[in-house]
């Protein structure tokens, strides 16, 4: 629950909004509301499944070496293990429509 006191203009970049998320409660709720999970992925594997390597190599075509490998460094801070990649979570739901 947020806290209504609080001025955002007076936190804004200075506070840490991050949660840690039970996906096995949310996925149990969307589920009793008959929302289906179709994805629960770490952070590498949906930034890699969604393209991510393929969206660098077509950086390094069209914009060179130095702009690939500057945003090469960027995002293994994303997928890497020791980094994010494991660390976050991705999970998806899909709801029928009747």
């Amino acid at each position: 629950m947020f806290d209504d006191e609080i001025k955002l203009d007076e936190v804004f970049a200075s506070s840490d909004i991050t949660y840690d998320v039970c996906f096995e409660h949310l996925k149990d709720a969307y589920e009793e509301a008959g929302i289906q999970m179709i994805a629960y992925k770490t952070q590498a594997v949906a930034m890699i499944d969604m393209g991510l390597l393929e969206l660098l190599e077509m950086l390094k075509t069209q914009a060179g070496d130095k702009a690939y490998e500057y945003e090469l460094e960027r995002a293994k801070q994303l997928i890497m293990p020791s980094f994010l990649g494991e660390r976050f979570k991705m999970i998806v739901f899909r709801q029928e429509h009747k």
